[in-house]
């Protein structure tokens, strides 16, 4: 069982991460302003047990109401908005290097799996979704005698 990860997306993020670096070597912080939304997607870890897949995504600075977990057509799809600290406060920034904005990972699901057993949790700026596994995919340990 193994679940896949929607790859366009990040590699997306990250080709658009080394241009905003390359313009910042060539330019400097000039052609950058604090109003700078990117669309970014957030680092996840997939970890299966012998009764559930559990995925963990970094989603520092990411509100509960900013975010939404669900299924479509076979995949777990995780979105969401975070938002400019440069928006919220008053005074001058001298540099923005945080990303914000909207984001979206999409994750295909194996067969097997218990889609309305489905939980989430957001807590300390780490989303933990986890999706128990049906007991006919949970593995099985048989004991066989030995006879002498």
């Amino acid at each position: 069982m193994s679940l896949m990860s929607f790859p366009t997306l990040s590699t997306l993020s990250r080709t658009l991460h080394e241009m905003r670096n390359a313009l910042d070597k060539a330019y400097g912080d000039e052609w950058n302003t604090p109003t700078t939304t990117t669309f970014w997607a957030p680092r996840v870890n997939i970890r299966e047990t012998g009764e559930e897949i559990e995925i963990s995504a970094d989603l520092p600075g990411v509100k509960k109401e900013d975010l939404s977990v669900g299924i479509e057509n076979n995949m777990l799809v995780l979105r969401g908005n975070r938002q400019s600290e440069a928006e919220a406060k008053e005074g001058v920034f001298h540099r923005v290097e945080k990303i914000h904005g909207s984001f979206e990972r999409s994750f295909s699901l194996p067969a097997g799996l218990v889609r309305d057993k489905i939980s989430a949790s957001l807590k300390d700026g780490v989303l933990w979704v986890r999706i128990p596994k049906a007991e006919e995919a949970k593995p099985k340990v048989v004991l066989v005698q030995v006879e002498d």
